[in-house]
């Protein structure tokens, strides 16, 4: 896990592409919404918005996946952007951390994990 700074406006997490990251927000703020196309009123309009601020986390749903996927092929797939409105400062865990962590720490993780400690976790 780093320490990362993210500048305003950056698109952390692409719809339709890989989720590589989770994030706990150390200071800042993201948005994440879906898009919409709408020829009449803009190309792409956000909608169902949910802003993250300082201590939220984001990408939760890389840990379920590791944990559930042994292989770590298919990594699952954002359906949302998320967007900073302000320059950002957060822990990041890539995918790839936490492929190694859970590849080292296998038996633990998957027991936990089976047993619902992560079931509670929201976008």
């Amino acid at each position: 896990m780093k320490l990362k700074t993210f500048e305003e406006n950056t698109l952390v997490v692409v719809a339709l592409h890989p989720l590589e990251r989770m994030m706990i927000i150390i200071e800042g703020s993201l948005r994440m919404y879906q898009t919409t196309s709408d020829a009449a009123a803009a190309p792409q309009t956000p909608s169902q918005t949910i802003v993250f601020e300082e201590g939220d986390i984001v990408g939760h749903e890389l840990v379920s996946w590791a944990a559930s996927n042994p292989n770590f092929k298919d990594p699952p797939i954002s359906n949302k952007h998320v967007k900073c409105l302000s320059k950002v400062t957060a822990f990041v865990l890539t995918s790839e951390d936490l492929r190694k962590l859970v590849s080292s720490k296998r038996i633990i993780f998957g027991t936990r994990a089976e047993l619902g400690v992560f079931s509670g976790c929201a976008s």
